[in-house]
């Protein structure tokens, strides 16, 4: 059982740090923001602008809430609380706040681009560079980027829980 136990410390950890590394890049993305709110000369982008950077704080919020969680469940896992059932459901815990994160991140960041990329067009008239930043720039960075990311953290997160769960069987 203590191989189990050190197995899921060592998967908290890697969350806490995933959230942590997720927490830097959002507040570094948020300060580019405000940096642009204050120096646009187009009012008309400042609700996208906005939309953007609360998109930026929501991921900060349930960010933090999760690592909240995974430490008290880290002390709940030192104080030899948690059972054996509560080892795997950790793993589907984390795989839905992983992907909780990732979906409120694209939705807001698409949406924010969608309503600053109507702000560009009523600033410039440009339809044509509108739809690309509100529609082009989302796709393009959630098909390739994000989703990619998902996908490999949900699969780490997948291989580890086989894992646990193999050693589990083994001890019982």
């Amino acid at each position: 059982m203590d191989g189990v136990r050190e197995r899921l410390a060592i998967a908290m950890t890697a969350a806490r740090i995933r959230g942590l590394s997720r927490i830097r890049s959002a507040f570094f993305i948020a300060i580019l923001l405000i940096a642009l709110l204050w120096f646009t000369q187009w009012p008309s982008l400042r609700a996208g602008l906005l939309l953007l950077l609360a998109g930026q704080f929501a991921i900060v919020v349930l960010t933090l809430w999760r690592n909240r969680q995974i430490e008290k469940e880290g002390r709940a896992l030192s104080e030899l609380a948690l059972q054996t059932d509560d080892l795997p459901a950790w793993f589907d815990e984390e795989l839905r706040s992983v992907a909780l994160v990732a979906s409120c991140e694209a939705g807001l960041r698409t949406l924010g681009f969608l309503v600053l990329a109507f702000g560009f067009w009523k600033a410039t008239g440009n339809a044509t560079l509108s739809l690309v930043l509100g529609v082009g720039y989302p796709a393009i960075t959630f098909f390739t980027m994000d989703r990619r990311k998902q996908l490999a953290a949900q699969h780490r997160l997948r291989a580890e829980k086989a894992s646990v769960e193999a050693m589990l069987r083994r001890q019982s």
